[in-house]
């Protein structure tokens, strides 16, 4: 039993530095926003308050990220709405994907 333990952490733990890796990536990136609406929030978690929700096809710059576990690190982003106003908080790479 003690083998397959070992196995599972194993991959657990390759699994999270890969999303470490792809977290490192994006930073200092543009990230278009993919989901219909991504909460942007005060926090990088799912519990933390939102500040308001991005729509999507919405390009915004990422200035840093957050690795919460294997599925899900986060984005501190900047960006600006349709209104001219400006917004900065955390997002869940989960609703964006990789630009330039």
């Amino acid at each position: 039993m003690q083998i397959k333990e070992a196995e599972k952490m194993a991959e657990q733990e390759e699994m999270l530095n890969q999303t470490k890796y792809k977290a490192y990536d994006v930073e200092d990136t543009y990230q278009t926003i993919i989901a219909k609406n991504a909460n942007l929030r005060v926090a990088p978690k799912l519990g933390s308050d939102v500040i308001t929700t991005i729509s999507e096809g919405t390009e915004c710059y990422v200035n840093e990220t957050k690795v919460e576990n294997a599925e899900r690190f986060w984005c501190k982003v900047e960006y600006y709405d349709d209104m001219g106003d400006y917004y900065t908080g955390w997002v869940s790479y989960n609703t964006m994907n990789y630009k330039y």
